[in-house]
Order: structure tokens, then sequence, then C-alpha cells
């Protein structure tokens, strides 16, 4: 094994229905992680997150202070938060830490309960999309570039400073 990493923001929601409520509670079932996980391949520096993750920006700033440039996202989020925020938070997360992210949607019916929006998404350092695969099953192909996460990097400064 290469490496390992567990989740470490659970996912929870209750979702009121005209007939009946339904509760998802990860925490019921799973220990959420308590460490980051960085992977060195070749010039790259990775870091992974698992789904509910991508709400949380502050472990991705923690990646990014510690020279991530590119950032692994393993999904399965709903169709109705897919298609409202999927797009939307891992292009912030690029944008936000001038890293790649490469984020893998799972796609289809899981259960009778779920749903899942796949749209795998490949977005460079300045939020461009490379490669989006939709809701089908399948993989992307892209180039990356050092250089591209160098050359941003260089042109806008966006570590913190102290307040």
């Amino acid at each position: 094994m290469l490496s390992e990493y567990d989740k470490t923001h659970l996912f929870a929601v209750n979702l009121k229905g005209k007939i009946k409520s339904t509760v998802i509670d990860e925490a019921k079932v799973y220990t959420a992680g308590k460490k980051l996980d960085i992977l060195k391949v070749k010039e790259f520096t990775l870091g992974t997150s698992i789904c509910f993750d991508l709400r949380f920006p502050e472990l991705y700033r923690s990646y990014f202070e510690r020279g991530v440039n590119i950032i692994s996202i393993a999904s399965a989020f709903t169709i109705p938060t897919g298609k409202a925020h999927w797009k939307t938070l891992v292009r912030a997360r690029a944008i936000e830490n001038q890293s790649y992210v490469v984020a893998c949607g799972q796609v289809g019916i899981n259960n009778e309960k779920i749903q899942t929006y796949g749209h795998s998404l490949i977005v460079d350092p300045w939020g461009d999309v490379l490669g989006e695969l939709g809701d089908q099953e399948g993989y992307l192909v892209t180039e990356i570039s050092i250089d591209r996460v160098h050359k941003i990097r260089e042109r806008m400064d966006v570590r913190p400073k102290d307040i």
C-alpha cells in the first residue's frame, strides 16, 4: 500500500420528507480519521480526501501549507447536492490552494435511498476544468504540469498572513 487515509469529516444529514424522514449519520458506523495523507509522486505532492471532507476548506489549507500540489477527492455526492455544490466546491479547492484537483465522483444507484451524482473532474490550479466525465462511468486522462503550479503560485501569493 502506498498510502492510507481515513475520512476526517463524517457525513450526517436529516432529510425531512413528506411521508418519511431519512437520517444518514456515518458516525454511527465509522470513526473519523485524525491525520492527513501525503504522497510523493515524482515531482508532485499529493494529498487525499474523501467526499464530505470537500466542505471543509481548512483541511485543504493544511495540505497547501505542507506543499501539496495535487488534491485527490473520492466522493459519492448525492444527486441534489451534487448538482448544487459539487463543481463549485471542487473548483474552489483548486483555486484557493493553487493545486490540481482530481475529483472522482461515484455515479448511479447505490441503494433504495441514495443515487450518486458522478461528474468526475480534473481541475487545474487556476480553476480551469481540464476534463469532466458527466453522469456515466469511465475515466479521464489529461496532462498536468508542475510548472503550471509554480507559475500560478509565483504570480499570486495566497499564503496566509499573520493578523
